[in-house]
C-alpha cells in the first residue's frame, strides 16, 4: 500500500504540514536544508509518489510541466528535450510531453489540440521547443488566459515570449570569415533561415572584393522545407544545383550538419574530393558529423545551455521569483574545426 504524507511525517519526526510544504516544491525553502533532506529521504526510501489530482484540488498546483515539441525526433530537438527534463527531474517536477509529429497530419489543427491537452492536464507551465509558425500568437494567448506561463526554446516568431536561442547569426558569420581566412574565394550558401543569409552576406561585405564573386551562388529558394521532413535531401539537391553553375564554388556554408552531409554525398557523386576540391561547413555539431568519411567543421550548438536556462526560467516564473526584463536570450556556441573546411587533418 502506498505510503502517505502522514506516515512520512511520523518517520521523519516533523508535522504533516511540513511534509506537504517540502514535497510541494514551491514552499520547501521555508525549512532548513536538514529538514528538507530528512523529509525527501524518507519519501524516496518508500517510493512516495504524490497524487496529482489531490494536489490540484488542495493547492491548485499539479507539480507537472508541459512540454510541446515540434520535431523532437530530430537529434537537436530531442537533445534539448532531454536536458530540459533532466533539470525538471532534479528539481522534483514531473512533466507531460506532447510532440506534434505524433498526431495525424490531417488533424484539423494539431496546435489547437496540443494547447487544449496542456490546459486539461492543469500543467503549471509550458515549454515550447522549436514552435513553428503554425503555432500562432492565438495559441500562446489561450495558454496565458488559462494562467499557464510559457517559455520558448528556439522561438523565432512569437512576440512577447521569453525565448532562449542559439546565436546562429554569429555562427554563420564566423564560419564564413573562417573560410575566407583559409583562402577560399568562391563562397556559396545553402540555407533555410534568413538570418543565415544576412550573416553570410555581412561577412562577405566585410571583404568587398568578395561580395560580387559570391553573389551568383546564393540560393534563397533552396528547398526551404522543415528539417524534420527532409533531413539530408535539401543539402544534396542544393549542392547538385551549385555544381551545375558555370563557375563552381570552392567552399559552401550549409545551414546545418544534416544538409552538409547531404552536400558531401553530392560532391562524392560528382567525383569531387572534400576539402581538396571544395570545402564544406555545417552547423549544430550533430554527432553524425564527426563520424562521416570527412568530419565536418561546424558550430557546437549550445543545446544544454538553451534548454536548461529556459527550463529554469519557466520554473522561476512558476515560483514567483524575480525575472529579468529582457525577453530574448541569445547563447553563443563554440566553433569545432575539422577536416571538411581544409584547415585540419582531424
Amino acid at each position: 500500500m502506498p505510503i502517505t504524507q502522514r506516515q512520512i511525517a511520523l518517520e521523519a519526526k516533523v508535522s504533516r504540514s511540513t511534509v506537504a510544504a517540502v514535497l510541494s516544491n514551491t514552499q520547501r525553502e521555508r525549512f532548513s536544508k536538514e529538514v528538507q533532506e530528512r523529509v525527501l529521504a524518507t519519501a524516496r526510501k518508500h517510493g512516495y509518489r504524490p497524487n496529482r489530482y489531490a494536489q490540484v484540488m488542495n493547492h491548485g498546483k499539479s507539480g507537472y510541466i508541459g512540454i510541446l515539441g515540434f520535431g523532437t525526433h530530430n537529434s537537436l530537438s530531442y537533445r534539448k528535450l532531454g536536458f530540459a527534463t533532466e533539470l525538471f527531474r532534479r528539481l522534483e517536477y514531473d512533466w507531460i510531453v506532447h510532440e506534434a509529429g505524433w498526431y495525424a497530419a490531417d488533424e484539423d489543427d494539431v496546435c489547437d489540440l496540443l494547447v487544449q491537452k496542456m490546459i486539461d492536464a492543469r500543467v503549471e507551465g509550458v515549454l515550447l521547443i522549436y514552435p513553428p509558425r503554425r503555432f500562432t500568437q492565438g495559441h500562446l494567448e489561450r495558454l496565458r488566459k488559462a494562467r499557464i506561463p510559457v517559455v520558448g526554446v528556439a522561438n523565432e516568431h512569437l512576440a512577447d515570449l521569453p525565448s532562449f536561442v542559439s546565436d546562429r547569426s554569429w555562427g554563420y558569420h564566423f564560419l564564413t570569415r573562417h573560410l575566407l581566412s583559409l583562402g577560399h574565394r568562391r563562397l556559396a550558401l545553402l540555407y533555410s533561415n534568413p538570418a543565415c543569409l544576412e550573416a553570410f552576406s555581412q561577412a562577405l561585405g566585410e571583404t568587398p572584393e568578395m561580395a560580387v564573386k559570391a553573389r551568383d551562388f546564393l540560393t534563397p529558394e533552396m528547398q526551404m522545407l522543415p528539417v524534420e521532413q527532409l533531413t539530408y535531401l535539401p543539402g544534396w539537391l542544393g549542392m547538385r544545383h551549385l555544381l551545375e553553375q558555370p563557375e563552381r564554388p570552392d567552399a559552401v556554408v550549409c545551414a546545418n550538419d544534416a544538409w552538409a552531409l547531404g552536400a558531401l554525398k553530392a560532391c562524392e557523386e560528382a567525383g569531387l574530393r572534400v576539402p581538396r576540391d571544395i570545402a564544406l561547413t555545417g552547423f549544430d555539431n550533430d554527432p553524425a558529423g564527426a563520424f562521416g568519411t570527412v568530419p565536418l567543421t561546424t558550430i557546437d550548438h549550445p543545446v544544454k545551455e538553451t534548454a536548461q536556462q529556459a527550463a529554469e526560467f519557466l520554473l522561476n516564473i512558476i515560483r514567483n521569483q524575480p525575472q529579468p526584463c529582457e525577453q530574448r536570450f541569445v547563447i553563443r556556441g563554440t566553433p569545432i574545426i575539422r577536416r571538411s573546411c581544409g584547415a585540419s587533418d582531424g
